[in-house]
């Protein structure tokens, strides 16, 4: 899960440093037809499977949480600052190039929930036959 969780991120460093070195609209383009590929195909249903070891109650709330405060907070904090950005007169290619280290923070940390979300479905209790199945074969 953490390999398909941190593609998204991996996928925005890299295209940030492409968009550092060429800022045109072409790179734009291509920069944002893989994004939501990335998103659609790999990034969401990731981000699915890394609510699976929660019950029904955190998952949602958790869920909400997200929703409401991490992903509308990040569009608007990112929008502040790209507008505080450009007022103060940096171009497009510096603004890209300092966003691939953010981009790196959060596919560490799309890693570390891989690795905390693996961990937590070994330790879960087997919900149906096949996984009573494995767990036995585990110990």
């Amino acid at each position: 899960v953490g390999p398909a969780a941190g593609f998204l991120p991996l996928v925005f460093g890299v295209g940030f440093a492409v968009l550092a070195f060429a800022p045109v609209l072409v790179v734009v383009i291509a920069f944002q037809a893989v994004q939501r590929t990335a998103n659609f195909a790999i990034s969401n249903p990731a981000r699915e499977v890394l609510f699976t070891v929660l019950d029904r109650e955190e998952k949602y709330k958790a869920k909400n949480v997200i929703d409401t405060v991490v992903f509308r907070g990040a569009d608007a904090v990112s929008g502040w600052l790209f507008a505080t950005m450009r007022a103060v007169g940096w171009e497009l290619s510096a603004i890209s190039s300092a966003t691939v280290p953010v981009a790196a923070a959060w596919l560490l940390l799309a890693l570390a929930l891989g690795r905390t979300q693996e961990r937590r479905v070994s330790l879960r209790p087997p919900r149906t036959t096949d996984e009573a199945i494995q767990y036995t074969k585990k110990a």
